[in-house]
């Protein structure tokens, strides 16, 4: 409801979204259509309030749109890979001798930790974001390869996802890999409190910090609603310091790389083409991904713990 409320704002508010002259004196089934088709396309794919960096079909041919038959073969193989996966992930998992006691004296400690602590907070971490990746896709290869059989241009419908290469840092997980389904409701809205609310001047590095951290601080807010809304008898404050910590760390990697180009700066003014930086980058954005969630899934484990 959060989520329709922020869209509903960007939409009417922000952007003042509205259909053209000729629509108005359509029918109201042709304005019903428009109207659906807005609501429906939370990334905006082909419209003027398209996300930036939208996932293309190919990594090496920027304009590489497949053929029809590409399309649904490529779409309904992945849906059924995917399904096949989630099937087999929880009888995979029973496999594995990961215990929650075996990890509880530890909940709180960063440091001094052994080689099982330490693989099962990167388990965590990557548990976390495999099973929405695969619940997203799954859905998403679907419904697209069902529009695209119904008549659909196989270019409305590219990947949910990014490349996961491009995650080196944590803005680039978030703004370049993960979904973007509800990039436009939390950006629109953070930049409004920002230069509306706060008077911060636009495109500067304060106002880019703000907008990212009050859009983590957005999501936080939704992801407590959600879990109040489902009926968790544990305290939502583990997940709204979550989202919130990810604001925090996306700023100060920012701050970090701006500070470090000050001082020994490149000659394209960016870092992002070293390899030695990108495998620094990937071991940081992993390390933080390992340690921020595996502390909410202590924090909930000792709550479920208690209720039992």
């Amino acid at each position: 409801m959060v989520g329709i409320f922020l869209y509903a704002s960007y939409f009417l508010c922000l952007i003042k979204c509205t259909p053209s002259p000729e629509l108005s004196v359509k029918s109201f089934w042709h304005k019903a259509k428009w109207a659906i088709g807005v609501v429906s396309n939370p990334r905006g794919i082909g419209t003027e309030w398209q996300i930036r960096n939208l996932p293309r079909f190919s990594r090496k041919d920027k304009g590489y749109i497949p053929s029809r038959s590409a399309f649904l073969v490529q779409r309904i193989a992945g849906f059924v890979c995917f399904y096949l996966f989630s099937w087999a992930y929880p009888q995979l998992l029973a496999l594995l001798p990961l215990r929650v006691e075996n990890f509880e004296s530890s909940k709180l400690r960063l440091f001094s930790l052994s080689t099982g602590e330490l693989l099962v907070r990167v388990y965590y971490a990557v548990d976390a974001f495999q099973l929405l990746y695969i619940g997203h896709n799954t859905l998403h290869w679907l419904v697209s390869a069902i529009a695209v059989l119904l008549g659909d241009s196989p270019e409305r419908w590219p990947p949910l996802f990014g490349d996961i290469r491009d995650a080196y840092t944590l803005r680039r997980f978030w703004g370049k890999f993960w979904h973007g389904l509800v990039y436009k409701a939390f950006i629109s809205n953070a930049a409004f409190i920002s230069r509306k609310v706060l008077r911060i001047p636009e495109r500067t590095k304060l106002d880019r910090w703000a907008i990212t951290f009050f859009a983590f601080c957005l999501s936080a807010f939704v992801h407590v609603v959600g879990d109040r809304v489902a009926g968790s008898p544990c305290s939502s404050a583990p997940i709204c310091v979550l989202y919130i910590r990810f604001g925090l760390a996306v700023v100060f990697e920012d701050a970090v790389q701006a500070l470090y180009l000050r001082y020994f700066p490149q000659s394209d003014g960016k870092t992002k083409g070293n390899q030695g930086w990108k495998v620094v980058g990937y071991v940081w954005t992993l390390a933080f991904f390992s340690w921020s969630i595996s502390n909410m899934f202590f924090a909930y484990v000792g709550c479920n713990s208690e209720d039992s």
